[in-house]
């Protein structure tokens, strides 16, 4: 395996978390026993991925990905060949009914504590949609967390930084999102439920009504 490729793994499982600094090249060197330029390009090879930011006189330090190229690249793709928000909603809507089956069998105590601490501030939301899209998108991240399977999370981010654009764009003409927050942490509570009692039948039902509402609202400004 390359140093590239080895590195690579070691990000998407985990080992290094986004914003982690990697070790200098230095460092890499005698790890790895590879000279300076094999290390340079290795680094290379994952900045052009987009899994490394480099800041210059600082290092090499683990991308961000809510920020990264793969949301942005999904929206720039749609824009290009004029997919509609519809048929990419289809596609995420699959995901994240693998990710809740897999939640299901999967989540342990403290991702189910976790998705309870972010739909009660949800609940607490009464005057920013932007923070309630942020923190919907935690929720989501942390089901897909639950799984227990990183390449989950990397998954649904491009999903949910592509859906949320198009959401945020809605948001512009929405003058009170209290009933969508409503209906929203509904689902959620019902879903951490379904989690706690292992029933994939009603996870699965909430997590179609969750993701038809998402298409519901999307539609309005769309259509």
């Amino acid at each position: 395996m390359s140093i590239a490729a080895e590195l690579e793994r070691q990000i998407i499982e985990g080992i290094y978390k986004e914003g982690d600094k990697l070790p200098s090249e230095r460092e890499l060197t005698v790890e790895y026993k590879v000279s300076r330029n094999v290390i340079r390009q290795a680094i290379t090879k994952l900045r052009e991925k987009g899994l490394l930011t480099v800041k210059p006189g600082k290092g090499a330090y683990i991308t961000e990905l809510k920020d990264s190229i793969v949301g942005d690249s999904l929206i720039k793709i749609m824009n290009k060949y004029n997919y509609k928000p519809e048929e990419l909603l289809e596609v995420r809507e699959e995901l994240e009914l693998i990710i809740i089956r897999k939640s299901i069998e999967k989540a342990e105590k403290a991702n189910i504590e976790q998705l309870k601490q972010i739909n009660r501030k949800i609940e607490n939301n009464t005057t920013s949609f932007k923070e309630f899209l942020d923190d919907d998108y935690k929720f989501h991240m942390v089901l897909a967390e639950s799984t227990q399977n990183p390449i989950f999370p990397i998954l649904i981010r491009s999903f949910l930084n592509t859906t949320d654009y198009f959401s945020f764009s809605v948001s512009m003409f929405i003058k009170d999102f209290t009933d969508v927050l409503n209906v929203v942490t509904e689902h959620h509570r019902k879903l951490i439920e379904a989690i706690e009692n292992k029933n994939e039948k009603v996870a699965v039902s909430i997590m179609r009504e969750h993701m038809n509402l998402t298409r519901e609202k999307i539609a309005i400004f769309y259509r």
